[in-house]
C-alpha cells in the first residue's frame, strides 16, 4: 500500500498540536504531471517553532520526502518523527551546473528512512541557519513494507589499486613507513581483500631494479616541478640513499592487512615526451628506436612494440625480477597506453608472406590483420603465464569488448584457454587520440560475464572515484551494484590511497551498497514542475528576471 501526502503545507497549518505554522511558514501551490498540492516551505526566519504534518498510518513504512529549494542551492531540511529526540538533516548535492537552473523548477524525491509508524507526525524545523537559503517539503510518500527481514548477503569483496608512484608525491618522507600514511587512513573494517600495487610506469620502477630504471634517476633539475612531482623526485632520492625497498614494504603491509598482493605493470610506460620526458625515462626505450611502434606511413609512435621478441624478453625479465618479491599475482595493465602493436615491419612482413597483400593499404580492422596482431599479443600473454609458475595472472582491460578487439586484446581466447586467472574490466572509453577517458557507462560487465570459461576466472569491475563519480554518484553506484548482483567476484576501486579525504567515502559506500542506496540522499528522483505558485514552470524560466 502507498500513501501520498501531497499537501503538507495545508496539513501543517491545521495541526493544532503545532500552532502558528501559517505565521512562520510559506504555503506554495505546485503541480507536476503526476501529483499536485501545497508545499510546506521555510519562511526565511532564523528561529521559528517547528511545524508538523500528521502521517496518520500504522505499520512499517519506507518514507520518501520530495524536496524543493529554488535555484542557487539544492534542498536541505531538518526533519524528525515526533517521538524522536533530535532533528536529522536531509540534503542533496548539485551534480552538475544545469541543476543550478533545474532546481528552481523541479522537486527531488529522496528516500529518508524506514520506520514503524503509529499515528506519528513528521516534524519540520523551519529555522534558517546562517548561509542557507530556504527549502520546502513538496510531498511525503509512504510505502508499506511488511516483508520479512531476510539475512543480509555478504558484500562483494573490494579490490583497490595504487599506482606505486603517486604515493611518493603525497608528502616528504622521513622514514620508510611514510609511504603507508594514506593506506593507514583506509578503515580496517572495509571488506578489502586485494591490492594492485603498481611497480611504477612500464620499466620505470619504484623499487631497486636491475632490469629497468630506478625512479631516482633524472636528467632534469630537481625543481622542474613545484608540486607533487617535485616531492616525488626528492623522496625517490631519499629512498635510494637509505636503501629502502618500497616493493618489500608494501608487500608486508598488504599481508598485515589481509590483502592479496598483486603487482600491476603499465605495459606501455616507456617513452614520454616533453616536459614529462624530463622526469620519466626508460633507458631501454631510448636505446632501441628500432623497436618503436610505427603507423601506416612508418612514422614512429612513442611506444614499444610487443611484436619484437626483444621487447617481450625485456618485460618478461622485469616480471621475473618482481616475482622475487613473492607477490600473489602479476597484473598487466592494458587500459592505458594502447595499442601494444601497430604496423611494424616484422608484422607487415608476416602478413605479406601469408596473404600477399600490404596491410598498410587495408582498413585497421581488416579481420586477418587484426587476427595476426591478436596472436602476437596473445603469444606474450602465454609467456607471462608460464613465467608466473602458478601465481595468478590478471589483466586490466577496456570496458567495451569492441575496444579490446580494436586494440588486439583477445580477451575471449585468454579466458577460454585459461591464460589468465583474473579479469579486471575498467570503466573507460577511448577518444580520437587513443587516450583512455573515465566513463563507467562504457563498462559492459554482462558481455565479459558471459564469456566462455568465465567460471574459471575471477571477474572484477573497476571504476575511478573522480569525474563521473563526483557528478553522478548515484549512477556510478548503480554500475557497481549491477556488477555485484550479476556475479562480480570483486568490486575494483582505482587509486584508493591518493587523497583519502575525497576518495575514502566512496570506497566505504562499496562496503554496503544496499544500505547506502536506501539511505543516502545523493540518490534522488527529479520530478519537473508544471506550475509553481500558479505560474508555468516547465518553460520560460523566471531565473532571467533576476
Amino acid at each position: 500500500m502507498e500513501i501520498m501526502i501531497s499537501n503538507p503545507g495545508e496539513l501543517a497549518v491545521k495541526n493544532v498540536q503545532y500552532p502558528n505554522a501559517a505565521e512562520y511558514y510559506c504555503l506554495l501551490p505546485y503541480e507536476t504531471e503526476t501529483v499536485s498540492g501545497v508545499m510546506l516551505a521555510m519562511g526565511g526566519r532564523a528561529s521559528v517553532p517547528p511545524a508538523a504534518v500528521p502521517l496518520e498510518c500504522r505499520g512499517r513504512y519506507k518514507i520518501y520526502i520530495a524536496l524543493f529549494s529554488g535555484f542557487y542551492q539544492m534542498p536541505e531540511v531538518r526533519i524528525k518523527l515526533d517521538h524522536e529526540q533530535s532533528f536529522q538533516k536531509l540534503s542533496l548535492r548539485r551534480t552538475n551546473h544545469e541543476e543550478f537552473y533545474d532546481s528552481a523548477v523541479s522537486i527531488y524525491e529522496v528516500f529518508w528512512k524506514e520506520a514503524d509508524l503509529n499515528g506519528n507526525s513528521l516534524v519540520f524545523d523551519g529555522s534558517l541557519l546562517s548561509g542557507e537559503l530556504p527549502s520546502a517539503i513538496a510531498y511525503i510518500r509512504l510505502e508499506e513494507n511488511n516483508s520479512r527481514q531476510v539475512p543480509q548477503k555478504q558484500p562483494v569483496p573490494l579490490a583497490i589499486t595504487a599506482d606505486g608512484w603517486g604515493a611518493f608525491g603525497y608528502c616528504p618522507h622521513q622514514k620508510s613507513e611514510d609511504l603507508l600514511v594514506n593506506f593507514e587512513q583506509i578503515p580496517r573494517d572495509l571488506n578489502i581483500k586485494l591490492l594492485f600495487w603498481g611497480n611504477g610506469v612500464g620499466d620505470w620502477c619504484n623499487y631497486p631494479t636491475k632490469i629497468g630504471n630506478y625512479f631516482s634517476k633524472y636528467t632534469s633539475p630537481i625543481d622542474i616541478r613545484a608540486d607533487d612531482m617535485n616531492i616525488l623526485q626528492r623522496n625517490a632520492q631519499i629512498w635510494q640513499k637509505q636503501s629502502w625497498d618500497s616493493m618489500a614494504i608494501v608487500r608486508e603491509y598488504a599481508r598485515q592487512r589481509g590483502w592479496e598482493f598483486h603487482v600491476y605493470i603499465r605495459m606501455q610506460g616507456f617513452g614520454v615526451l616533453y616536459p614529462k620526458g624530463m622526469l620519466v625515462q626508460s633507458d631501454f626505450f631510448a636505446a632501441h628506436p628500432e623497436y618503436y611502434c610505427r603507423d601506416k606511413q612508418g612514422v614512429p609512435v612513442c611506444k614499444l612494440s610487443y611484436a619484437y621478441p626483444a621487447v617481450q624478453e625485456h618485460m618478461l625479465a622485469l616480471i621475473e625480477e618482481i616475482l622475487t618479491y613473492q607477490p600473489d599475482g602479476i597484473c598487466l595493465n592494458f587500459t592505458r597506453g594502447l595499442p601494444m602493436v601497430l604496423y611494424e615491419d616484422v608484422l607487415v612482413e608476416q602478413y605479406q608472406a601469408l596473404y600477399h597483400e600490404d596491410p598498410r593499404q587495408l582498413p585497421e580492422d581488416e579481420p586477418r590483420w587484426l587476427a595476426l596482431q591478436k596472436d602476437t599479443v596473445t603469444a606474450f600473454i602465454q609467456k607471462v603465464k608460464k613465467v608466473l609458475n602458478g601465481r595468478r595472472l590478471s589483466v586490466m582491460v577496456p570496458g567495451k569488448p569492441q575496444d579490446a578487439e580494436k586494440y588486439a586484446l583477445d580477451i575471449p581466447r585468454w579466458v577460454k584457454e585459461g591464460y589468465i586467472d583474473d579479469l579486471v574490466v575498467a570503466g573507460t572509453r577511448y577518444n580520437v587520440h587513443d587516450v583512455h577517458v573515465d566513463d563507467p557507462t562504457a563498462l559492459d560487465f554482462d558481455a565479459y560475464a558471459s564469456l566462455e570459461g568465465r567460471g574459471k576466472i575471477r571477474l572484477m569491475s573497476l571504476l575511478y572515484p573522480w569525474g563521473f563519480a563526483e557528478n553522478r554518484l548515484g549512477d556510478w553506484l548503480r554500475i557497481y551494484k549491477h556488477a555485484a548482483e550479476n556475479g562480480a567476484d570483486f568490486l575494483g576501486f582505482w587509486d584508493a590511497e591518493i587523497n583519502p579525504p575525497l576518495r575514502l567515502p566512496k570506497l566505504e559506500i562499496l562496503n554496503d551498497i544496499e544500505r547506502f542506496e536506501k539511505e543516502n540522499p545523493l540518490i534522488y528522483r527529479k520530478i519537473p514542475l508544471k506550475t509553481f505558485q500558479g505560474f508555468r514552470a516547465d518553460r520560460y524560466h523566471y531565473f532571467e528576471q533576476i
